[in-house]
C-alpha cells in the first residue's frame, strides 16, 4: 500500500521496489522521466563479472531498502613510501532518478583500516552513467573503460607517493586541517535579523527568535569544527610519534592520515546507545559515501594542493 494520498506527478514516473521476502511493502526510491533507464543490479553484476578473474569481488550489499547498491573489486596492493595500502574499485548505484552510477577508485591503510577516499570528484579516477534508455550499454562501455584503470590507480599511488615526500611545516598542517574542517558560514537568518534596528526588533518577534534558534545551531556547527580540527592535529602529531617508516613523519601523508582517521572512527549520533549497530552503520556509510568522505575529499584536495606548490 503505497498511502491514501495521491498526488500527481506531471510527466513523471515513479521508480518503485516491490515487495521482498523481508519487506512486504512497496518502496518508492524518486520519480524520473519516462526515458529513465532501469539498469537492474542483475545487469550490473553480469557486465561487471568478467573483470572478478582480474580483480575478484571483495564485498557486495544494499543500503537503506535497496535504492542503493555497491560492490568493490579487490585491486592489489601498493606501499606509500613503506606504509601498505590495499586498493580497491568501488562501484554503486542510487535508484533515486536523480544520481549516476559510479565508479571510483579508493585505498584501505592495512595499519588502521583507515579507509582512503582517493580524489572522487577527479574525473581521472571516477566515471558518471547516467541513467537512460540505452544505460546499460553504455554500463557496459563504462566497464570496459574500468580495464584501463590500472595507469590511473598507478596515477594516484603517484599522488599518494608525492604526499608521503612532501614535508609539512607545522603551520602547513593546520592549514590543511582547517581547509578539511571548514568554519561554518553565518545563516542568512542571522545576517538578516543583524540589520534589523533596535527600535523594531520587539515588532518582529518570530524573525529574531529564529535567527536566535539558528545562531545556536550555527554555534554548534562551528563548535563541532573546532573538535575535529584538534582532533584531527591530535592524530597528525600521533602519527608523527608513531609512524613507520620514520620519513613518513610531518609529510603530507601524516597529515591526510590524520584527517581520515577522525572520519573513520569518530563517534556519530546514537553510537554506544540503542541504536548503535544502525549508527555505526551509518558512519560506515558515511566514510565511503556520505558526509565523511566529502571531509576526507577536501582534505585530499588541501594536501595535493600543497604538493603541487612544491
Amino acid at each position: 500500500d503505497l498511502g491514501s494520498v495521491s498526488t500527481p506527478v506531471q510527466d513523471k514516473v515513479a521508480i518503485v521496489r516491490e515487495p521482498t521476502a523481508d519487506d512486504d511493502n512497496y518502496r518508492v526510491f524518486g520519480y524520473a522521466s519516462p526515458d529513465y533507464g532501469l539498469v537492474q543490479n542483475e545487469a550490473i553484476g553480469a557486465i561487471l563479472d568478467p573483470l572478478s578473474a582480474r580483480w575478484p569481488v571483495e564485498t557486495a550489499g544494499a543500503l537503506g531498502y535497496g535504492e542503493t547498491m555497491f560492490l568493490t573489486l579487490d585491486a592489489g596492493g601498493h606501499d606509500v613510501k613503506g606504509d601498505p595500502c590495499h586498493d580497491y574499485f568501488v562501484v554503486n548505484d542510487t535508484k533515486d532518478g536523480k544520481t549516476a552510477i559510479n565508479v571510483a577508485l579508493t585505498k584501505v591503510r592495512i595499519v588502521c583500516q583507515n579507509t582512503l577516499i582517493a580524489g572522487l570528484k577527479q574525473a581521472s579516477i571516477r566515471g558518471f552513467i547516467q541513467h537512460h534508455a540505452n544505460a546499460a550499454d553504455e554500463l557496459a562501455w563504462r566497464v570496459e573503460l574500468l580495464r584501463q584503470l590500472e595507469d590511473v590507480r598507478q596515477r594516484v599511488n603517484m599522488n599518494f607517493d608525492l604526499m608521503a615526500e612532501a614535508a609539512l611545516t607545522d603551520e602547513v598542517a593546520k592549514d590543511i586541517v582547517a581547509k578539511a574542517y571548514p568554519m561554518p558560514k553565518v545563516p542568512a537568518k542571522v545576517r538578516l535579523a543583524q540589520e534589523v534596528p533596535e527600535g523594531v526588533r520587539g515588532e518582529l518577534a518570530d524573525l529574531m527568535q529564529a535567527a536566535a534558534d539558528s545562531m545556536k545551531l550555527h554555534e554548534a556547527s562551528g563548535e563541532r569544527a573546532r573538535t575535529y580540527r584538534d582532533a584531527a592535529m591530535g592524530r597528525y602529531q600521533a602519527f608523527n610519534d608513531e609512524v613507520e617508516p620514520r620519513a613518513l613523519a610531518r609529510t603530507g601523508w601524516a597529515a591526510y592520515n590524520a584527517i581520515v582517521e577522525v572520519e573513520d572512527y569518530r563517534k556519530g549520533k546514537g553510537e554506544g546507545g540503542e541504536n548503535a549497530d544502525e549508527a555505526e552503520r551509518d558512519a560506515l556509510v558515511s566514510a565511503l559515501f556520505g558526509a565523511r568522505a566529502a571531509t576526507k575529499q577536501r582534505a585530499y584536495e588541501a594536501v595535493m594542493a600543497v604538493v603541487e606548490r612544491k
